[in-house]
Protein backbone atom coordinates (compact mmCIF):
# COMPACT_ATOMS: atom_id res chain seq x y z
CA UNK A 1 0.00 0.00 0.00
CA UNK A 2 1.57 3.48 -0.98
CA UNK A 3 0.53 7.03 -0.75
CA UNK A 4 1.70 9.10 -2.94
CA UNK A 5 0.78 13.23 -2.81
CA UNK A 6 1.04 15.39 -5.90
CA UNK A 7 1.92 19.07 -5.79
CA UNK A 8 -0.27 21.33 -8.31
CA UNK A 9 1.05 24.74 -9.46
CA UNK A 10 4.31 22.94 -9.62
CA UNK A 11 5.01 24.08 -13.52
CA UNK A 12 4.23 27.66 -12.53
CA UNK A 13 6.28 27.48 -10.00
CA UNK A 14 9.53 26.32 -12.13
CA UNK A 15 9.01 28.69 -15.03
CA UNK A 16 8.83 31.65 -12.14
CA UNK A 17 12.17 30.37 -11.35
CA UNK A 18 13.71 29.98 -14.85
CA UNK A 19 16.75 31.55 -13.88
CA UNK A 20 17.92 29.63 -11.72
CA UNK A 21 16.46 25.43 -11.93
CA UNK A 22 18.94 24.51 -9.96
CA UNK A 23 18.11 26.26 -6.94
CA UNK A 24 13.92 25.22 -7.59
CA UNK A 25 15.25 21.71 -7.38
CA UNK A 26 17.14 21.51 -4.47
CA UNK A 27 14.38 23.44 -2.20
CA UNK A 28 11.97 21.07 -3.92
CA UNK A 29 13.98 17.86 -2.89
CA UNK A 30 14.37 19.03 0.42
CA UNK A 31 10.84 19.12 0.58
CA UNK A 32 9.95 15.75 -0.87
CA UNK A 33 12.03 14.79 1.95
CA UNK A 34 11.13 16.61 4.64
CA UNK A 35 7.65 15.46 3.61
CA UNK A 36 8.62 11.82 3.43
CA UNK A 37 10.04 11.66 7.16
CA UNK A 38 6.89 13.47 8.29
CA UNK A 39 4.08 11.03 6.78
CA UNK A 40 6.43 8.31 7.48
CA UNK A 41 6.60 9.08 11.30
CA UNK A 42 3.20 9.82 11.55
CA UNK A 43 2.27 6.50 9.90
CA UNK A 44 5.06 4.37 12.34
CA UNK A 45 3.13 6.32 15.14
CA UNK A 46 -0.69 5.18 14.04
CA UNK A 47 0.73 1.92 13.47
CA UNK A 48 2.26 1.76 17.26
CA UNK A 49 -1.11 1.76 18.25
CA UNK A 50 -1.89 -1.86 17.30
CA UNK A 51 1.63 -3.54 16.53
CA UNK A 52 4.90 -3.56 18.09
CA UNK A 53 6.43 -4.83 15.13
CA UNK A 54 4.74 -3.76 12.31
CA UNK A 55 5.98 -0.15 12.30
CA UNK A 56 9.48 -0.90 11.45
CA UNK A 57 8.01 -2.28 8.14
CA UNK A 58 7.32 1.49 7.14
CA UNK A 59 9.67 2.85 4.92
CA UNK A 60 9.87 5.99 2.18
CA UNK A 61 11.50 5.97 -0.86
CA UNK A 62 12.80 9.01 -3.01
CA UNK A 63 12.89 9.18 -6.49
CA UNK A 64 13.70 12.85 -7.87
CA UNK A 65 10.53 14.74 -6.77
CA UNK A 66 8.15 11.92 -5.67
CA UNK A 67 8.27 10.58 -2.32
CA UNK A 68 6.48 6.51 -1.81
CA UNK A 69 5.55 6.08 1.56
CA UNK A 70 4.22 1.96 2.64
CA UNK A 71 5.19 -0.80 4.22
CA UNK A 72 7.26 -3.91 2.87
CA UNK A 73 5.03 -6.40 4.79
CA UNK A 74 3.01 -8.46 2.88
CA UNK A 75 -0.14 -7.72 5.13
CA UNK A 76 0.38 -4.10 4.48
CA UNK A 77 -3.12 -3.64 2.27
CA UNK A 78 -4.79 -6.12 4.63
CA UNK A 79 -3.72 -4.64 7.41
CA UNK A 80 -4.72 -0.75 6.00
CA UNK A 81 -8.33 -1.87 4.63
CA UNK A 82 -9.16 -4.94 6.33
CA UNK A 83 -10.45 -8.37 4.92
CA UNK A 84 -14.44 -8.56 3.74
CA UNK A 85 -16.28 -11.92 5.21
CA UNK A 86 -15.56 -14.60 2.31
CA UNK A 87 -12.06 -13.87 1.71
CA UNK A 88 -9.31 -16.42 1.97
CA UNK A 89 -6.16 -15.96 3.63
CA UNK A 90 -3.55 -18.77 3.10
CA UNK A 91 -2.92 -20.80 6.05
CA UNK A 92 0.86 -20.54 5.66
CA UNK A 93 0.91 -17.39 6.31
CA UNK A 94 -1.16 -17.38 9.32
CA UNK A 95 0.81 -20.55 10.56
CA UNK A 96 4.12 -18.72 10.43
CA UNK A 97 2.74 -15.88 12.32
CA UNK A 98 1.84 -18.25 15.18
CA UNK A 99 5.31 -19.78 15.17
CA UNK A 100 7.22 -16.17 15.07
CA UNK A 101 4.50 -15.08 18.44
CA UNK A 102 5.41 -18.37 19.67
CA UNK A 103 1.62 -18.73 20.78
CA UNK A 104 1.55 -22.37 20.68
CA UNK A 105 4.76 -23.38 21.61
CA UNK A 106 4.39 -21.14 25.30
CA UNK A 107 8.07 -20.55 24.85
CA UNK A 108 8.15 -16.76 24.12
CA UNK A 109 8.13 -14.48 26.59
CA UNK A 110 6.30 -11.23 26.09
CA UNK A 111 7.90 -9.34 28.23
CA UNK A 112 11.10 -10.03 27.39
CA UNK A 113 10.51 -10.48 23.68
CA UNK A 114 12.78 -13.41 23.70
CA UNK A 115 12.34 -17.23 23.48
CA UNK A 116 12.69 -18.88 26.44
CA UNK A 117 13.71 -22.19 25.31
CA UNK A 118 13.90 -24.93 22.71
CA UNK A 119 11.58 -27.85 22.25
CA UNK A 120 12.68 -31.72 22.10
CA UNK A 121 11.48 -33.88 18.85
CA UNK A 122 8.35 -35.24 20.03
CA UNK A 123 7.21 -31.67 21.51
CA UNK A 124 7.99 -30.13 18.47
CA UNK A 125 6.19 -32.16 16.19
CA UNK A 126 2.95 -31.59 18.97
CA UNK A 127 3.55 -28.08 18.70
CA UNK A 128 4.13 -28.46 15.04
CA UNK A 129 0.39 -29.86 14.33
CA UNK A 130 -1.66 -27.52 17.08
CA UNK A 131 0.24 -24.64 14.99
CA UNK A 132 -1.74 -26.05 11.86
CA UNK A 133 -5.08 -26.69 13.72
CA UNK A 134 -4.70 -23.04 15.17
CA UNK A 135 -3.78 -21.91 11.90
CA UNK A 136 -7.07 -23.52 10.16
CA UNK A 137 -9.64 -22.08 13.30
CA UNK A 138 -7.89 -18.70 12.28
CA UNK A 139 -8.51 -18.76 8.60
CA UNK A 140 -11.81 -19.78 8.89
CA UNK A 141 -13.06 -17.02 11.19
CA UNK A 142 -11.48 -14.27 9.12
CA UNK A 143 -13.39 -16.26 6.06
CA UNK A 144 -16.41 -15.87 8.30
CA UNK A 145 -16.29 -12.46 9.65
CA UNK A 146 -13.55 -10.69 8.04
CA UNK A 147 -11.35 -8.17 9.71
CA UNK A 148 -11.16 -4.62 11.19
CA UNK A 149 -9.13 -2.26 9.13
CA UNK A 150 -6.30 -1.04 10.76
CA UNK A 151 -5.72 1.99 8.97
CA UNK A 152 -2.24 3.87 9.66
CA UNK A 153 -1.19 5.73 6.23
CA UNK A 154 -3.92 6.88 4.80
CA UNK A 155 -4.59 9.64 8.12
CA UNK A 156 -0.96 10.07 7.92
CA UNK A 157 -0.79 11.63 4.93
CA UNK A 158 -4.27 13.15 5.98
CA UNK A 159 -2.80 14.42 8.95
CA UNK A 160 0.34 16.08 8.04
CA UNK A 161 -1.29 17.59 4.16
CA UNK A 162 -0.77 20.69 5.89
CA UNK A 163 2.91 20.12 7.04
CA UNK A 164 3.30 18.82 3.37
CA UNK A 165 1.53 22.19 1.96
CA UNK A 166 4.02 24.21 4.70
CA UNK A 167 6.93 22.48 3.06
CA UNK A 168 6.19 23.29 -0.39
CA UNK A 169 5.64 27.20 0.48
CA UNK A 170 8.70 26.99 2.49
CA UNK A 171 10.73 25.47 -1.13
CA UNK A 172 8.90 28.61 -3.17
CA UNK A 173 9.82 31.22 -1.07
CA UNK A 174 13.46 30.26 -0.11
CA UNK A 175 13.97 29.69 -4.18
CA UNK A 176 12.57 33.22 -5.07
CA UNK A 177 14.65 34.43 -1.89
CA UNK A 178 17.35 33.42 -3.35
CA UNK A 179 16.44 33.71 -7.05
CA UNK A 180 15.92 37.53 -6.14
CA UNK A 181 19.55 37.82 -4.55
Amino acid sequence: MNVQMKVEGLDTVRRIAAQSPRVLDSELRKSVRDSAVIVRSQAVANARRFSSTFPSSIRYRISGLEATVGSLAKSALSIEQGRRPGEIVKRGLIRRWIERRGLVRGIFNIESQRLQRRLGTRRRQDAEAEERRLAAVIVEQIRRSGTKPLAYLIPAAQAQKDNVTRYFKRAVDNTLRRVAR
